[in-house]
C-alpha cells in the first residue's frame, strides 16, 4: 500500500470517527434534552396562535402554534410545542391533529425551563430523534471498526513463497 492510500485511509478512519462522535454526542443530548422538559416546573398558559401557516418557497405549509404564559409578572411567548422538533416537517394529517389539540384560546399547562423561563414547551420532550442519531453513530463507529480491521488484515497477509 503506498504512503498516499495510508494517509487517505487515516483520513477516512478519522473522518468516521469524529463523525460518529459528533453524532453521538448530539443524539445524547436530544434524548437528555427531551428528559429534562418532563421534569420541568409547570404553569397555566394559553393559546394565543393556532393556524396552518401556508407554503413558501423555503417550506412547506405548516402548523404554528403560540402560546403565552406569565412568570412573576413577565409574559412569555413561545411557539416551541415539544423539545427537539424546531426544523421538523410534519405530514398534513399530523399537522392539522396538532391545530386541532391545540385550539386557539385553550388552556394548557407550560413545562419552562427553571434556569431559562424563556424556554418552554406545552408537551413534554421526544427522544425519538435522539436515539436515531445514536444509532446512526453506532453504525458509523461499526463502519470505521470494520474499515479499521480490514485494512489491518491487508497489512499482515504474507505472500507465499
Amino acid at each position: 500500500m503506498s504512503q498516499f492510500q495510508s494517509a487517505i485511509r487515516k483520513g477516512l478512519f478519522l473522518a468516521i470517527g469524529l463523525l460518529g462522535t459528533a453524532t453521538g454526542y448530539y443524539g445524547t443530548k436530544q434524548i437528555q434534552d427531551a428528559g429534562a422538559t418532563n421534569d420541568w416546573p409547570t404553569t397555566d398558559g394559553k393559546i394565543v396562535t393556532s393556524e396552518m401557516q401556508p407554503a413558501t418557497k423555503e417550506s412547506p405549509e405548516r402548523p404554528f402554534v403560540r402560546f403565552e404564559y406569565s412568570l412573576r409578572g413577565t409574559i412569555y411567548r413561545s411557539s416551541q410545542y415539544r423539545q427537539g422538533v424546531a426544523g421538523t416537517t410534519l405530514s398534513k394529517s399530523a399537522a392539522e391533529e396538532l391545530i386541532k389539540k391545540y385550539p386557539l384560546g385553550a388552556q394548557v399547562q407550560v413545562h419552562y425551563d427553571p434556569y431559562n423561563p424563556g424556554n418552554s414547551v406545552i408537551e413534554g420532550g421526544d427522544p425519538t430523534l435522539g436515539y436515531l442519531l445514536c444509532s446512526v453513530a453506532v453504525i458509523l463507529f461499526g463502519t470505521g471498526a470494520v474499515l479499521a480491521l480490514r485494512s489491518r488484515k491487508k497489512k499482515l497477509r504474507v505472500p507465499s513463497v
